[in-house]
C-alpha cells in the first residue's frame, strides 16, 4: 500500500485528500464535491492505493454485487473519477490493466532530461 493516511473523516493519498462526510476531494487549493458512486469508487481505490484490485472486487465493495451485472457501471464511474482527478490536477492516477483490474497510485515523476555530451571535435 502506498502512503494512504486515514483518520475517521479523511483519507489522504499523495496530494489527494478525501473528506468522507462531505464527499469532497481536495488537491492543493482546489476542492470538488463528487457524486456519490464516483466518490465511493475513489474511496475504495484510495483505501487500496498501490494495489491491483479486480473489477469483481470493486463491484462487491462499492456496489455490493456478488455477480457481474453485465453492464459498464464500473467503467462509467471510473471515467468520472478520472475526470475529477484531471480537473484537480492531481498527482494521483488510475491505471487499468486489461483483464486484470485497476490501481490507484501516484504518477511517476518524469526522469530528468539528459544533458547531451558534446564531443571535442574541432569544426572544419
Amino acid at each position: 500500500m502506498i502512503a494512504a493516511v486515514s483518520n475517521s473523516d479523511e483519507l489522504c493519498v499523495a496530494d489527494l485528500r478525501l473528506i468522507l462526510r462531505k464527499r469532497q476531494v481536495i488537491c492543493g487549493s482546489k476542492a470538488l464535491t463528487v457524486k456519490a458512486m464516483a466518490f465511493r469508487l475513489l474511496h475504495y481505490l484510495a483505501n487500496n492505493s498501490g494495489e491491483l484490485v479486480t473489477k469483481d472486487a470493486v463491484l462487491a465493495a462499492v456496489w455490493g454485487y456478488d455477480f457481474h451485472p453485465g453492464t459498464k457501471i464500473v467503467e462509467v464511474q471510473l471515467h468520472e473519477v478520472r475526470r475529477v482527478l484531471q480537473e484537480l490536477s492531481s498527482a494521483v492516477e488510475i491505471t487499468t490493466y486489461r483483464g486484470r483490474g485497476m490501481r490507484l497510485s501516484p504518477r511517476p515523476k518524469p526522469a530528468p532530461l539528459a544533458i547531451p555530451r558534446y564531443c571535442n571535435a574541432v569544426p572544419v
